[in-house]
């Protein structure tokens, strides 16, 4: 198995009534809007094949250049203390030789289904939904958290 190396920077920018960073007693129960960004660089892999290839027998090279992949994605806390969604898009590079990119497209939502307590604390059950879509490509998700 081969991992190649990664470089990767980004940025985060909170519009909200409390500042982000910041200690606060309980939850911020206040609309919100996050921006976040990202750039990832991924290095070249001497000799790589992909998995799928190598158990058909018919091996693929993969990783022969590095690659670069843009992220952007917004969550906007609709109904605080309730509803939080998502939506962002990304560029996944090929890695394989002849492949091309393909732009993704995400969307996410954080419902709260029940707030309780235990040992003090105020703790609150969440339902998340996710997509993820492209040319030839689609994945959803759905998750029990905690907000």
């Amino acid at each position: 198995v081969v991992v190649p190396w990664q470089i990767s920077t980004g940025f985060a920018w909170r519009w909200g009534k409390t500042p982000w960073n910041r200690k606060v007693d309980g939850f911020r129960d206040e609309r919100e809007l996050v921006l976040a960004g990202d750039i990832v660089v991924v290095g070249a892999s001497e000799n790589a094949y992909g998995l799928e290839g190598f158990l058909a027998m018919d091996p693929q090279r993969t990783g022969t250049s590095a690659t670069l992949s843009v992220r952007a994605g917004a969550e906007y806390e609709w109904i605080p203390a309730w509803l939080r969604v998502r939506a962002g898009s990304y560029w996944e590079p090929g890695r394989f030789a002849g492949s091309r990119g393909r732009v993704h497209g995400t969307l996410g939502a954080v419902v709260r289904v029940w707030e309780f307590h235990l040992w003090g604390d105020t703790h609150r059950l969440t339902v998340t939904l996710t997509a993820d879509a492209a040319r030839a490509y689609a994945n959803g998700g759905l998750s029990l958290g905690f907000w």
